[in-house]
Formats: C-alpha cells, sequence, structure tokens
C-alpha cells in the first residue's frame, strides 16, 4: 500500500475482516498484526496507510465488540501432581532427572521459562550466554545455618536491560534453601543431575541440555516433556498445566505460609531494597522450599489478617444543637464540659422553646443581655450557639447587631477621629509647598 493509494482503506478492511471472520483469533491477536502492517508500511517509507482513513477507529470498535475475549489466569500446576512426577522420576534417565531438577527450580524461583530455555536452536532468540541460565549461575553455600542453592538471574521480563540495583555487583541472586533428607530437596536433584555430566569446563554455557546432550534445552521440547509427565501420573489433557502454571503454584503457597512481602521480594516482583532479601532475615528466607512443598508448616497468620472486626451501628445519643457550645464558653467551664463529654446520657433541656408568638418583651430582655455581654466582654456562659436567623428552636437570644438588633458599636458621629501627632500637625506636605 504506497503513500496516497486511494484503496488503502478497503485493503485493511478487508484484511481485518477476513481475521474475524474466517480464522479463530482473538481482537488481541488482530490488534497487533493490524500494528505490523502499519509498521512494515511505515519501515518501506511509506505514510501509515491508516492515515486519512475516514472512520477507521470506529470501525475498529466495532471488531473489539465482537472479536473480545476475557483473558483466562494461568492454570496452576498443583504441589501433588508435581510430587507424582518426583516419584516417577526414573534416576537412570537423565531427560527425565533433568526435568525433575528444572520443576524444582521454577517452583522454587517463581522463574519464568524465558530464563532456562531459548526459544530456537539458530536465530535472533537462539541460546545467550548474557539471557539465559549458564553452568556457572548455580552454586551451593551454607546460609543461616543450612545449605542452600543459589540461582544466579539475568534478563528478566521486567528489567529486560539488567538494570535493577539487585543485579549490581556479581550478580542478581535467589536464594533455594535445602529440604534435607527429602525428595523436594533441590541440591540432592543438583548432585543427581551433574552426575550424567561430571565436570563441565565451559561455565558459561547453558545448564540444561537437550536430550542428545549438545544443543541447548529449548522451550518448545521442555514444555512438550512436562506435560507429558503429567500425563503419565494421570493428569488429564483438560487439566494439564504449563510450565509457568509452577511459578503460579509457588508463588500461592510461600504467600500463604510466610507472607506475601516476602513471597514478592523473592519472585522479584518489586523492592523497595536496594537488595532482594534487604528487608527479611535468611533465616526466612531458606524456608521458602519447605515451606512450598508442605514440610513447613509457616508462620502464625498475621492477626490483622483475622476475623476481628470493629463494631458498627448507631451511636448511642443524637447529636443535638444544644451540644454546640461557643468556643469561648467551652473553656471557661472545663471540668463541666468533661463531665459532659463522658457522659452518654442524654441531655436535659435547659430551657423553653421560643418561637414567633413569644411576647416582645421576653425578645427584648434576651437581646439587651446578650449586648450586655458582649459590651463588657464577658461571654455568656452555657449559651447554645445561634444558627437560625428567626431563633426558632434556638434557646437563647440572638447576637446582637445581626439581623435588625441593636448594635454594640458607638455611631459615626460618636467616634473619635484619628489625628496626626503634636508635631506633624502645622506642616505641610511636599506637594502643596511646591504649588506656593
Amino acid at each position: 500500500m504506497a503513500t496516497g493509494d486511494r484503496h488503502r482503506g478497503a485493503k485493511l478492511v478487508a484484511f481485518v475482516m477476513h481475521m474475524s471472520m474466517d480464522t479463530e483469533l482473538v481482537w488481541g491477536s488482530i490488534q497487533t498484526y493490524v500494528w505490523g502492517v502499519r509498521v512494515w508500511m511505515q519501515s518501506q517509507h511509506q505514510a501509515d496507510p491508516v492515515m486519512g482513513v475516514s472512520g477507521w477507529d470506529s470501525f475498529m470498535d466495532g471488531v473489539k465488540v465482537l472479536t473480545w475475549v476475557p483473558a483466562e489466569p494461568r492454570r496452576r500446576c498443583p504441589r501433588s501432581v508435581v510430587e507424582k512426577i518426583l516419584d516417577a522420576t526414573d534416576l537412570h534417565s537423565f531427560r527425565e532427572v533433568q526435568l525433575a531438577f528444572i520443576v524444582l527450580c521454577l517452583l522454587y524461583t517463581f522463574s519464568r521459562t524465558e530464563c532456562p530455555c531459548p526459544k530456537t536452536f539458530d536465530g535472533r532468540e537462539c541460546y545467550d550466554k548474557d539471557v539465559h541460565w549458564n553452568v556457572g549461575d548455580f552454586d551451593v553455600v551454607h546460609t543461616a545455618g543450612r545449605r542452600v542453592l543459589k540461582i544466579r538471574f539475568r534478563v528478566i521480563k521486567q528489567d529486560p536491560r539488567v538494570e535493577r540495583p539487585e543485579a549490581r555487583g556479581d550478580g542478581d541472586w535467589s536464594f533455594v534453601g535445602d529440604v534435607p533428607d527429602s525428595k523436594w530437596s533441590p541440591i540432592l536433584w543438583y548432585v543427581r543431575l551433574q552426575q550424567f555430566h561430571g565436570r563441565r569446563a565451559d561455565r558459561r554455557g547453558p545448564m540444561f541440555l537437550d536430550p542428545d546432550m549438545r544443543r541447548p534445552l529449548i522451550y518448545s521440547k521442555f514444555r512438550a516433556q512436562f506435560q507429558e509427565a503429567q500425563r503419565a501420573v494421570g493428569v488429564p489433557d483438560a487439566e494439564l498445566a504449563g510450565p509457568h502454571g509452577l511459578r503460579v503454584e509457588g508463588f500461592n503457597n510461600t504467600k500463604n505460609a510466610l507472607g506475601t512481602e516476602l513471597a514478592v521480594a523473592h519472585g522479584l516482583w518489586s523492592s523497595a531494597a536496594w537488595k532482594r532479601y534487604d528487608r527479611f532475615g535468611m533465616e526466612r528466607v531458606v524456608r521458602i522450599p519447605a515451606a512450598i512443598a508442605g514440610v513447613d508448616e509457616g508462620d502464625a497468620p498475621d492477626p490483622s489478617n483475622g476475623q476481628d472486626e470493629r463494631p458498627a451501628g448507631a451511636p448511642a445519643r443524637r447529636l443535638r444543637r444544644s451540644d454546640l457550645r461557643r468556643p469561648v464558653a467551652a473553656r471557661a467551664d472545663d471540668s463541666d464540659a468533661d463531665e459532659e463529654s463522658e457522659s452518654e446520657a442524654p441531655r436535659a433541656p435547659v430551657a423553653r422553646r421560643r418561637g414567633a408568638g413569644d411576647p416582645p418583651q421576653a425578645r427584648a430582655s434576651d437581646a439587651t443581655s446578650s449586648s450586655a455581654a458582649l459590651a463588657s466582654g464577658r461571654p455568656s456562659l452555657g449559651a447554645p450557639l445561634n444558627l437560625t436567623p428567626d431563633g426558632r428552636g434556638v434557646t437563647t437570644a440572638r447576637p446582637a447587631g445581626f439581623w435588625g438588633n441593636p448594635s454594640t458599636r458607638p455611631a459615626r458621629g460618636e467616634r473619635a477621629r484619628a489625628q496626626s501627632p503634636p508635631g506633624r500637625r502645622g506642616s505641610r506636605s511636599p506637594s502643596s509647598s511646591r504649588g506656593d
């Protein structure tokens, strides 16, 4: 579709309709294919074929409605299935021993499959020593009173350029504690696998090999082996899980046994620390494999996650207007205010409610007393705040000088005018002196 092609819109519509009507592709794939066509045309020094096509966005919105399919979560691989695979492993078969060790590595480290396995033997996505697990990325050390299998992570999905702080120095190491005297022991299976290789001179070579023991193990073969092992232990085809299901199962079991924060840090989803485990003691980190395998019962549940809830309901006493007191009055009567605030008993009425039918003398006396209180600077203690203009429903008089009541301010003629100091009364301004 060259720049200026008058039929470019029709060609794109035919392409999209073919994918939506003649294939099983869903919206995510259709959108990606259209994006690929547009980018490829621009890489050929042609204009974006969508530019200038009227109604293209509305057309794609309609296609999205027709082809949208909700994403399904990854199917987890239950721990019981992993246990059956370990029990059925032939210890004399390199292929089966290596599969058992990879399964435990993914289960214990929450790793994605791009770390152990490249996608192809040759080409752009073949084995890369700076991306995939090397022979030198595995080591056995002692820490926190237990043997630990260290596994170094290089490129991960959320950090393709290895810029995370955890990868500084000698690399980002995941600590996998041993489960002694158990089939769940990662070090036991690591030793069994190394017995097939002997001493491996190339420390930067691939850790996992094809059954021919010459080429690296690629993802498609690993997935096929894993699903074949599930079928061998009685898992039906409808319930087969992919290698990613090991990551899901490991995270869920660690979260339930040792807490979400440790599970998140171990899986490297997020970390506010400079190192992966800076916020956690190694004695807890090395327990992760045993907690996943069910050998370690885990920590006590967090009290904050219990079923206790704060009581909720109507208050014992409704708030009344008489509860609103002037701040000055509240400070002057601290002891009384404290006793009243602590008491939950209903308040007794302080005065009769006054309305429009009250005699004018009562209103005038209230106004006069309020004016006198304001003029003397002494507030009327215990008087509730007036909230309405007409005073209905209020047990005190309206403030003086408000809404027609007489004011305490002196009249304009009675005020003393401000005067200049005696020394300046006879002086003249500079402007007047220049005008003479």
